[in-house]
């Protein structure tokens, strides 16, 4: 299931309100044990503002559930790695810097590592 539109999950605002509510946990004090201001998370949670790739990784944490889940992947809360080798969190921080590149530096990227997976065989 692909929810992302523009790097901002669809589900994401919901997630986030249904997590912190069956936590029982007011906008300030989840506000204030992930780092970022109510007014912030309150934002967030009506999806008019998106929060970046830390706060999405420290909202996972609080609520222990995968990033996949928080952003509408999977429906499965729980933690595990998405590829066998790297972390959901290191899968969705390798995608923010790839979509950082420009268009030739990503063609070039992927036929580096198109590359090194050939040569490990």
């Amino acid at each position: 299931m692909n929810n992302w539109l523009g790097g901002v999950s669809l589900v994401l605002h919901h997630r986030i309100v249904e997590l912190r509510k069956s936590k029982k946990i007011t906008q300030e004090g989840l506000s204030n044990k992930i780092g970022v201001s109510r007014s912030a998370l309150s934002q967030y949670e009506i999806g008019s503002r998106q929060p970046d790739y830390d706060i999405i990784k420290r909202m996972a944490d609080y609520f222990d559930v995968s990033i996949d889940y928080l952003l509408g992947n999977s429906e499965s809360q729980i933690k595990e790695s998405r590829t066998g080798y790297l972390s959901d969190s290191q899968v969705l921080e390798a995608a923010e810097i790839f979509s950082r590149l420009n268009k030739d530096e990503q063609d070039n990227l992927l036929d580096f590592m198109r590359r090194m997976v050939k040569n490990d065989k």
